[in-house]
């Protein structure tokens, strides 16, 4: 089967754009109006020009996480439960021996989003607390000679993969606990923390996605002039780069491969709280803590989806129908125009 090109196609098969059709330069002798309706053509195609390459900038974005950061606001409490100065709740539900309730506590940790314009805790619907986490420790202080319950608790998120508003412990005791929560934040895509200080603070970030770190040396290295001039490919690091990597140069395709020697997880967020049972206790039974989090932009999303299909089928359609309708009329606009011309030599 042979191959049929451009050139060997009729001009009028070929399709034509809808800034294509021009009328006929002679009407610019009988209408003014046809070097207007010119003129507007040569915007038109600018304007065609500009919003293609948008919706195109659009539709690859579509494809790219957008991301914005929210406040989660952590809470820390916990509750008392048998104390010595606390009435009996329930008869019969403490030692089987002495009849006395059994001193115990509950410690809470829960956590929920703020709305992004005031800053107030979000009642409409949202993401679980767990969601965010990738994994959580606990630790307890208390002396494991006198509670044989574990002072480590653990949870993971490929454990438990339905999400969780919060969690609860239950503990024997009547001393006041120290407890430290450990959270490990879930990030799509992954974060890295950059080991090494010389290097954050030379690129100026501390931790981002792999590559957001890569793209933070890359901006150094345009910006200081490092790519060899004959060589675009080759790096040539400047004393400061060089000192930490210990090289004088490097291919550009072997800079990823590079910096992940210098990335490790992200640090976790550690959280205190002081689990007090007396009833002198003047500290709060309740803590929170905000913490910064990355979320995907919806909001923006629909806005992009909408700007996508607010120039449809319908519009274009209109489009046509009119420029269809302006080349077609100028025969008779022509055939006026001459006449008029004619009665004027009468």
């Amino acid at each position: 089967m042979s191959n049929v090109n451009d050139a060997a196609v009729p001009p009028t098969l070929k399709r034509r754009k809808l800034v294509d059709k021009s009328l006929p330069t002679a009407l610019d002798e009988i209408a003014e109006e046809n070097a207007l309706y010119q003129e507007l053509q040569r915007m038109e195609r600018s304007l065609d020009w500009t919003m293609s390459r948008k919706r195109m900038e659009i539709q690859e974005a579509f494809g790219k996480p957008v991301k914005v950061r929210r406040k989660l606001r952590i809470f820390l409490s916990h509750a008392m439960s048998g104390q010595v100065w606390q009435e009996p709740v329930v008869v019969g539900a403490g030692d089987l021996e002495t009849g006395q309730p059994i001193p115990a506590w509950t410690f809470r940790i829960e956590g929920r989003l703020l709305d992004a314009s005031t800053q107030r805790l979000n009642r409409g619907p949202s993401r679980k607390f767990s969601s965010f986490l990738k994994s959580m420790v606990v630790e307890f202080d208390r002396d494991p000679t006198l509670y044989p319950e574990s002072n480590i608790v653990e949870w993971h998120r490929f454990d438990s993969p339905e999400a969780q508003d919060g969690f609860e412990i239950k503990r024997r005791g009547d001393m006041a606990v120290k407890a430290r929560v450990i959270l490990h934040l879930e990030h799509t895509p992954e974060h890295f923390k950059v080991n090494e200080a010389t290097l954050a603070g030379l690129i100026g970030v501390q931790e981002d996605t792999r590559v957001g770190i890569i793209a933070g040396l890359w901006n150094y290295i345009k910006a200081n002039g490092l790519q060899d001039k004959v060589h675009p490919t080759t790096i040539k690091f400047d004393q400061k780069l060089a000192a930490i990597f210990n090289l004088v140069e490097i291919n550009f395709s072997a800079l990823p491969e590079l910096v992940n020697r210098y990335l490790s997880p992200p640090d976790p967020i550690a959280l205190q709280h002081v689990i007090h049972v007396e009833q002198s206790a003047t500290s709060p039974n309740m803590q929170a803590f905000d913490v910064d989090v990355d979320m995907d932009d919806t909001t923006l999303k629909q806005k992009m989806n909408q700007t996508l299909l607010s120039y449809g089928a319908e519009a274009q359609a209109t489009l046509t129908a009119l420029d269809e309708e302006a080349s077609s009329s100028w025969p008779t606009a022509f055939e006026v125009g001459s006449r008029s011309k004619a009665d004027m030599w009468f």
